[in-house]
């Protein structure tokens, strides 16, 4: 489905539809925005249902009056950027690299843990003060 997101999307009815894949997208516009809900968000339309699928949050670059830039995400980790022309209303969306997710704490962190659980096994464990006036 994600791989389906990208590519162009131009007018069709009343939705844009990307001619490649079939996927149509509708943008529709919130009466009540707020900072963290913007006023635009994407939606999947899908055998005459329309499915939600993310907000459309205006990026900071400067950028030509006849278009528009958004970035957004879906479930799953996907991110994208899209570019709206004004003119002709066609809609361009390139998915973006995502960054591997850690898994908690770093190796360093780990490593202090087990050093100081060796030097202080059974007592209480001194704060990083404690420590420092001991060594």
């Amino acid at each position: 489905m994600d791989a389906k997101l990208t590519g162009r999307f131009e007018p069709a009815n009343d939705c844009l539809m990307n001619s490649r894949t079939g996927v149509k997208l509708k943008i529709g516009k919130r009466k009540k925005p707020t900072p963290e809900k913007p006023q635009l968000y994407l939606l999947l339309v899908n055998d005459e249902r329309q499915i939600y699928l993310s907000s459309l949050y205006p990026m900071e670059d400067p950028e030509p009056p006849t278009q528009r830039s958004f970035r957004f995400d879906v479930r799953g980790g996907s991110r994208y950027t899209c570019t709206l022309n004004l003119k002709s209303w066609v809609l361009d969306v390139v998915e973006q690299p995502t960054k591997p997710k850690g898994k908690g704490k770093s190796i360093s962190s780990n490593i202090i843990m087990d050093l100081g659980s060796i030097f202080y096994p059974f007592s209480k464990q001194p704060t990083t003060t404690e420590r420092v006036e001991l060594w």
